[in-house]
């Protein structure tokens, strides 16, 4: 039998233990547009949720933002403290560990390309509904899956690729709009804009959505 350890790959960049994802012209796009909406809700303080190795927190603080990062892996926070030292990064994975910053102390919770690899995506919206202040706003981007894009990886034989399945750390969850707005109305927000990002309309590489937190009565 052939050995499939041969056959499976490591997901994300080289450069530092277990790669970062979030490289590439699509990672850029989607960093600036999560600034963009960042400043458009005049949030000062804001916490990044799979921060990688802090490209988008930098981008956050330079904009004038309070910026907090968590990462579960160990390496990639180091490389983050190391490479932006005056920023704030905790080891922490959202699926298993306890949020370590007090209730309601943020005004908005980015999480970019992070949910798709979550066997328990709802512990991410369920920590954010918990840190975030009334109406503060969830921006989550995740490969953008629907019928049009669907069918053309079909039609081209994709699938097998597209789902990552012989990759290590890959893709485990497949959202739709559909799907994404049902997590989160579970959790008690509700969408306020949707964006794509990256090649043409309805073929998305990623999309973006923008959810506000319910005020409790």
């Amino acid at each position: 039998m052939e050995n499939t350890k041969k056959g499976v790959n490591r997901y994300g960049w080289k450069g530092i233990p277990g790669g970062i994802p979030g490289g590439g012209k699509t990672g850029q796009r989607i960093r600036s547009f999560v600034v963009a909406e960042l400043v458009k809700l005049k949030c000062k303080d804001v916490l990044d949720i799979g921060c990688g190795d802090g490209r988008l927190c930098s981008l956050i603080s330079q904009a004038g933002m309070n910026i907090v990062g968590f990462d579960k892996s160990r390496g990639i926070i180091e490389a983050a403290r190391k490479a932006h030292p005056s920023l704030s990064f905790f080891c922490i994975d959202v699926e298993q560990d306890t949020c370590p910053v007090k209730e309601t102390s943020f005004d908005a919770v980015v999480s970019t390309e992070v949910i798709e690899h979550l066997g328990k995506p709802s512990k991410l919206v369920e920590m954010a509904q918990v840190v975030l202040r009334e109406s503060g706003c969830l921006i989550i981007s995740t490969p953008y899956h629907g019928y049009s894009k669907n069918f053309l990886i079909g039609l081209v034989d994709k699938w097998d690729s597209h789902h990552t399945t012989l990759w290590e750390g890959g893709h485990i969850k497949f959202w739709s709009r559909k799907t994404l707005t049902r997590l989160l109305n579970d959790y008690d927000f509700q969408i306020l804009r949707w964006g794509g990002i990256g090649r043409i309309p309805y073929l998305w590489k990623s999309m973006v959505v923008i959810a506000q937190k319910n005020n409790v009565p």
